[in-house]
């Protein structure tokens, strides 16, 4: 089984096709640094966004010790493409930046490449949904700081997360994605979907 998301630019998908692979449109939300985004946030959001001052964040460089407890963590919450986050971080550890709000209940793993700050992955206590809320935040205040011009929220097709991103107030942004796969599992996991 493979998997493939494209950036949003990307609209020819041609060639995928004639070989018979159905691209899937899937859907982000993209803010716009440049102007005031805390502006379009929702007023329900805004009230718990009230509380960030309570929570201490620190933004932390990249390292493989630090990459190595935020594995363990989504690998514990049932996130099993680890192995594609030392690939990616490998690659591009320069450009990583890890935020961990009240001593580690809460790590976002951010990707910064080409003025575009990448929301890759989170993991929050659950306790505490201000928490999230509030981290989130952080991670685009520092997306900011860092010179970005559009903070990828990178998409979620749960209802929930989705309304959570829509919240901040992003444009919602189509793109494509392309898997297939072979065998029994992925006939199963595509019968399971529908």
């Amino acid at each position: 089984f493979w998997k493939l998301d494209f950036p949003h630019e990307f609209k020819d998908f041609q060639a995928a096709i004639w070989k018979g692979i159905q691209p899937k449109q899937k859907y982000t939300y993209r803010l716009n640094l440049n102007s005031d985004w805390r502006e379009g946030v929702d007023s329900k959001l805004k009230n718990i966004l009230k509380k960030k001052a309570s929570f201490n964040f620190e933004v932390r460089p990249f390292s493989q010790e630090e990459f190595d407890n935020f594995s363990s963590t989504l690998f514990s919450k049932g996130v099993r493409h680890v192995e594609l986050f030392k690939k990616v971080s490998t690659a591009l550890h320069e450009n990583i930046y890890i935020v961990v709000g009240d001593e580690g209940k809460y790590k976002a793993l951010c990707l910064l490449m080409n003025g575009v700050a990448y929301y890759i992955a989170a993991t929050n206590a659950k306790e505490n949904n201000s928490l999230s809320a509030c981290g989130l935040a952080h991670c685009i205040v520092v997306a900011e700081e860092k010179g970005a011009e559009i903070f990828d929220f990178e998409g979620s097709m749960i209802p929930e997360v989705e309304r959570f991103f829509r919240g901040f107030g992003g444009e919602l942004t189509p793109y494509f994605s392309l898997e297939k796969g072979k065998g029994i599992f992925y006939r199963l996991r595509s019968f399971l979907k529908k």
